[in-house]
Order: structure tokens, then sequence, then C-alpha cells
């Protein structure tokens, strides 16, 4: 959000400046070629700063995973392009829709404001669409009643179980933790003490009309719908759909090749 502000105050300057160079050459105005040529420099910024101001605004955002809540679907450090016209194109922070698009889809990860603290962006994974009964009952997942099917892949050198899940077509991969892990980057973010003292985790939730049910793929080690509740539709920013970088910051600093995940970048996000 930060960014984006910078941009658009850096889109208003350099937008002011070429409106005034553009009257000032209309009505013969001169000044002088100092003050001209510092005039023309700012204001030559503007047509790129405005195109990348409605890229950036209405059809593609950017994001950076801090956390591990998505693993291994989405590593600490790497770097999202999300479409932003997927579910139609809002205005910038009002969430105002002016273009209908697609509707969520269960199984999609979203990039989102945090509804406790709009001004952090999270990103999940859409479990529950409008309706649906969703159940989370010794780490298996129960939607309308019927149990979601995982296929238990192998232990990761954490010791956490890896597992295919099934969400109703959707499939992708789950890490669940056989033991408690330490608190994760959007537990301390909060005053958990709040939020999570009164929290029933195996309890059942039928999600309302225009909000969504979202999890983390990293199951036990998520702060999400389990714990504060609904999303509602109009946080939704976007839809992830590449990682354009990967940082890994646990690499050695005398390998600096491996400080780059040159695997990942390119990868879809599924």
């Amino acid at each position: 959000m930060h960014a984006w502000w910078l941009l658009a105050f850096a889109t208003l300057i350099t937008g002011i400046s070429y409106g005034l160079q553009k009257l000032f050459q209309r009505n013969s105005y001169k000044t002088s070629p100092r003050v001209a040529y510092v005039h023309n420099y700012i204001a030559s910024f503007f047509p790129a700063l405005l195109f990348v101001f409605i890229i950036r605004s209405f059809l593609v955002d950017f994001c950076l995973i801090p956390s591990g809540s998505m693993q291994p679907t989405l590593e600490c450090g790497d770097r999202l392009v999300a479409s932003k016209s997927t579910y139609g194109l809002r205005l910038p922070l009002l969430g105002t829709r002016l273009l209908a698009g697609k509707n969520p889809q269960r199984g999609d990860v979203i990039i989102f404001r945090f509804p406790l603290n709009p001004k952090i962006l999270f990103i999940k994974r859409i479990i529950g669409l409008p309706g649906d009964r969703i159940q989370y009952r010794n780490k298996q997942l129960i939607i309308n009643g019927k149990p979601i099917p995982q296929k238990i892949l192998k232990i990761t050198d954490t010791g956490a179980i890896s597992a295919q899940e099934n969400l109703m077509g959707r499939r992708h991969v789950t890490y669940i933790s056989t033991s408690h892990n330490s608190p994760s980057f959007e537990e301390k973010i909060l005053d958990m003490n709040h939020h999570l003292a009164t929290t029933k985790l195996n309890k059942a939730w039928t999600v309302p009309q225009n909000h969504y049910f979202v999890m983390g793929d990293n199951r036990d080690n998520s702060l999400d719908s389990r714990t504060w509740g609904f999303l509602p539709e109009h946080y939704i920013l976007g839809k992830a759909k590449l990682i354009f970088f990967s940082w890994d910051s646990k690499a050695p600093l005398s390998k600096p090749l491996s400080w780059v995940r040159w695997s990942r970048i390119g990868q879809r996000v599924k």
C-alpha cells in the first residue's frame, strides 16, 4: 500500500507539472531557461507514471510473502504478480466495483486486505464460498458435510506432514504439523490474546453472503478465517498468478548464487 501511495503522489506531481507545461505553451508564457528545464524534466515522467499507475491500480498488483503460512505453495521471500482484473475492476482503496468479472472460486489463491487491519495485505486460499458450511476437525477439512480427500505424500525435514488435498477438483499440497510451531509472522503483528483466546478451532462455520472462508496451506501455522472470521468480498484485491522472483534469506552468505531460488521464478500459483 505504501508503494501505491508513493506512485499516486509522483503521478499527481508530474501530472500537475505536465498540465502547467501545456498551459504555458498554449499561452506563450515565458520563464527562465533553468526553470523551464526543471519544469520540462519533471513533466516528462508523467506519461510513463500515469501508465504504471493505471496498470497498478486496476490490472496488476505485487505481493511479497513474509511468512510460511502458505507453504509449500508459496515460500517466504516469494514475490508474486496478482491479477486485479480477474474479479472485475474496482476503485483503488474504496473497493467500489466498476466492472463485473468472475466470481472468486474455491481453491483460488488471493491477495486481500486483512479485515482487522486493512493496511496489511494477506494471501490465503479460498476454502468456502457463500452458503458453504465449513468444519475443520482433527486436521480434516469438511465442506458441506463431505470430508475433503487427503493423500499423504511425505514427512518434511521439519517434521510436518505433506499431503495433497483434492478441494473438489482443485488439487494442491498442504502442510500439517505434528508439533506446535512457533508463532508465525502474522501472529506477531496482532494482539493474539484478544483474538485467539476464545477461538474454537473445531467449530463449524456457515459462510454468509458476500463473504468467503480462507485458509493457509500451512494449516497449523496460519492465521486465517478459523481465527478472525469471514473475508468480505470487497476486501479481495486480486488473484495470485505468478512468482516473478524468490529470495532465500536463509541461504549461506558464502554461496551468493543460492540467494535466489531460480527454480521458482516463473512458476504459476496453483
